[in-house]
């Protein structure tokens, strides 16, 4: 399941994911060794543009859920800096993520969405 929403000049994604067994805090468990790994620039393509992530720096984790990480992504895209808040929720075989994209200086995720998602997934 994904949603998304555009407040100003940021747009949150919501994503929702089951997975069987101790999938899900298998790959929590590997997002945030890769988050923590991750110390130089990453080239990659979103669709024709190209897009350079600049830093990945852990965040706070929220506090919900079996276990959950969250990160702040700086890219540049062609160019223009923008930052991504991400952050992810593990509970039992579902992992939710939250995704904050700004074409300005800060991205925040909107707290009344994340809780009111964190609610049904407790």
């Amino acid at each position: 399941m994904h949603t998304q929403a555009t407040r100003g000049t940021t747009t949150t994604k919501v994503s929702l994911h089951s997975w069987y067994g101790t999938k899900a805090a298998t790959l929590l468990t590997d997002i945030k060794a890769a988050g923590q790994a991750c110390t130089g620039a990453i080239n990659a393509l979103n669709g024709a543009e190209k897009v350079t992530l600049t830093a990945i720096v852990p965040g706070a984790p929220l506090n919900a859920g079996d276990e959950s990480a969250s990160f702040r992504v700086e890219q540049d895209l062609n160019g223009k800096k923008t930052p991504i808040e991400v952050a992810l929720v593990r509970k039992g075989t579902t992992l939710v993520t939250f995704t904050a994209h700004s074409t300005s200086a800060t991205a925040e995720k909107p707290a009344e969405v994340v809780a009111a998602q964190l609610k049904k997934l407790n």
